[in-house]
């Protein structure tokens, strides 16, 4: 495979794509249509409101591309990317306040309790956790993946029922490796025979056999082979049988995995490669992130999240709304936001 190719094949994408004049038009008016006849909706089902969490997060996640992609402009840039963050993050934190309402059965169907996560994306929403420099969210949310794998599966009804993540699919290679990180870094583990566990991790393997070398030149070519399988797995999907991990336009260069690699690394006190030789981590959106030293801000503005979290707070008392997302309040969130 030709990466420098096939690199400059999704970047003529990606550009015209984001140049587009209606970029993104047909899809936010959907997105704030359904949101808003929702929220007037008084017989709308509460995991509505929970998955347009995950549709946001994606929504700030395209808007991040656009911005570098249109404008160059890396702040307003990383404002969108801690919104997208931020609204993962809410998506997992609801999922895991609403199980707790509806485990009784009182509240909520059976039909419910089939409703999941997958776990690619909440170990995306780790890695974004984690570049943001948002230490205890990215903990959170690896738990999270924990926490469900040890409930595995329970069959009622007909349902087949998940915690709140799907235990993770054999071809998610790089969320697999993003919770085995965490797993080192912080001494846990968890029960590989309740997951769908892969039979194969190259080449992640590999890369977790040596996560903390101290070698500079060796993290260079154990980043160079992450990078080759990022690229390998962003190709388009051609037919149902086909899955590639990173085929969504916002994954294409966007290689979460290796970043939540290079912040453990920063995080047990090893330095990363200031330069690399694969062109993947020269593309704008992976030197965006390469050159954030200081955790971000978090966000102060995400509309429709304290009205989403009103709805659900209206079925399931336990969820909390978070002072923060006060209309009024300007201010920057405190440390200890989404405890």
């Amino acid at each position: 495979m030709d990466s420098n190719k096939e690199i400059k094949k999704i970047d003529k994408e990606l550009k015209v794509f984001y140049n587009e004049e209606d970029y993104g038009e047909i899809a936010k008016e959907w997105i704030h249509e359904n949101i808003e006849e929702s929220l007037e909706d008084e017989d709308t089902h509460p995991i509505t409101f929970y998955d347009f969490f995950s549709e946001l997060s994606e929504d700030k996640l395209d808007d991040t591309l656009w911005v570098l992609y249109t404008k160059q402009e890396k702040e307003e840039a990383k404002k969108y990317f801690t919104q997208s963050t931020a609204y993962g993050y809410l998506h997992v934190k609801t999922a895991d306040t609403l199980w707790g309402c509806f485990a009784e059965g009182e509240r909520f169907s059976v039909r419910v309790k089939q409703e999941y996560t997958f776990m690619s994306v909440v170990a995306r929403y780790m890695g974004q956790s984690l570049i943001c420099g948002w230490e205890k969210e990215a903990n959170y949310l690896a738990q999270s993946m924990i926490n469900s794998i040890e409930f595995g599966k329970q069959e009622e009804e007909g349902y087949t029922i998940h915690r709140l993540i799907a235990d993770g699919f054999a071809w998610d290679l790089a969320a697999w490796f993003a919770l085995e990180l965490y797993c080192k870094v912080y001494d846990k583990t968890f029960d590989r025979k309740k997951a769908e566990y892969p039979k194969s991790m190259v080449p992640y393997d590999t890369v977790l056999k040596n996560w903390d070398s101290k070698d500079l030149q060796e993290i260079d070519k154990l980043t160079f082979l992450l990078c080759e399988k990022h690229i390998e797995q962003s190709q388009e999907q051609k037919g149902d049988q086909d899955y590639f991990e990173f085929g969504a336009t916002y994954n294409k260069l966007f290689p979460y995995e290796i970043f939540t690699w290079f912040k453990y690394r920063e995080k047990a006190g090893l330095k990363n490669p200031k330069t690399f030789t694969h062109p993947l981590m020269n593309t704008p959106i992976a030197k965006m992130f390469l050159d954030i030293k200081e955790p971000l801000p978090k966000p102060t503005e995400l509309p429709y999240a304290k009205e989403l979290l009103d709805k659900l707070q209206e079925q399931c008392p336990d969820v909390e709304v978070p002072e923060w997302l006060d209309e009024n309040n300007e201010d920057i969130l405190p440390d200890d936001f989404m405890k």
